[in-house]
């Protein structure tokens, strides 16, 4: 599955996810800001709410990250604690 947004400043944001056996990987690739993390926040959710029992969260191909994706994995940990769910 792909997912697109695309930055103010011009930077696209793709987001790949793979499933392999219990562990879904995710993969943003792109600039994660105020205007795109929400489509990671998104995809993040449907994992933790899934049935995967390992998310890992590659983030090699970002290039940007700002405060507001930082809060969105905070509280991805937050729910992770709650259900049991491995993250990486």
């Amino acid at each position: 599955m792909h997912e697109s947004d695309r930055s103010p400043n011009g930077g696209a944001l793709t987001i790949e996810v793979e499933r392999d056996g219990a562990t879904l990987l995710i993969s943003p690739r792109g600039e994660l800001d105020i205007s795109t993390t929400q489509a990671l926040d998104v995809v993040l959710r449907e994992g933790v709410d899934g049935d995967a029992p390992k998310v890992i969260l590659d983030l090699r191909g970002v290039s940007f990250i700002d405060s507001t994706a930082c809060g969105c994995w905070s509280s991805l940990l937050r729910a992770r604690t709650r259900t049991g769910i491995a993250f990486a």
